[in-house]
């Protein structure tokens, strides 16, 4: 724009011109400025963005030199991989649905009957010659069984409780599922729209440099 500016300019001081062109394409500049400032706060955005995204406290600087080439949808869907990816969201539900498998074990198991093997050995003498008779020695071995009557009626509350987070859980996946879902939609027809703008961009660039 600026080089069209020069050549109005010469044109309108040499008579081939109008002063209407040389205003006009002022007027392009001007705007252009606007533009270009409101970009580079953009990309200064865009740069906070994804020194976030990298888990990066620092602020990284970008830099566009010469051209920025345009991308292809399908040539990065080839770089994807569809089958094997990572959801960090939905991992973290299904980390915290594990958690409350553990926490009902150690919740529930002391309200569950317990079997104890109980063995005793002693050994008893009274004179030097009683030391190895096997009549001074004695063991026993005992089963126990405890049933526990009375922490089983509140053992019904804590299922109730434990029954209630287990299904918060499961809502709370399937709403994680489908705000991903959503998402991905969201972002793939973004990037549809993006690969459409700058496939019009290139080519209104190019009739520009033809005009």
């Amino acid at each position: 724009v600026s080089d069209s500016l020069t050549t109005a300019q010469s044109r309108y001081r040499t008579g081939r011109g109008q002063l209407i062109d040389v205003l006009q394409v002022k007027t392009q500049l001007a705007t252009l400025r606007t533009k270009i400032e409101d970009s580079r706060n953009e990309l200064d955005a865009a740069a906070s963005e994804l020194s976030n995204a990298l888990g990066n406290s620092e602020k990284i600087e970008l830099e566009i030199k010469s051209e920025l080439p345009s991308f292809s949808l399908k040539a990065i869907e080839t770089k994807l991989n569809q089958k094997s990816y990572q959801l960090p969201e939905l991992e973290r539900v299904l980390l915290s649905q594990e958690r409350l498998e553990e926490q009902k074990s150690v919740t529930l198991g002391k309200s569950l009957p317990n079997l104890k093997l109980v063995g005793d050995y002693s050994f008893t003498n009274y004179t030097k010659s009683e030391l190895f008779d096997s009549a001074s020695k004695s063991w026993s071995l005992q089963l126990q069984l405890s049933v526990p009557l009375f922490s089983g009626f509140s053992s019904l509350y804590e299922r109730g409780a434990l029954a209630s987070k287990d299904a918060q859980l499961e809502l709370q996946k399937k709403d994680t599922g489908n705000s991903l879902i959503l998402s991905q939609i969201k972002s793939r027809k973004t990037l549809e729209s993006a690969e459409a703008a700058l496939s019009s961009a290139e080519e209104a660039a190019d009739l520009a440099g033809q005009s």
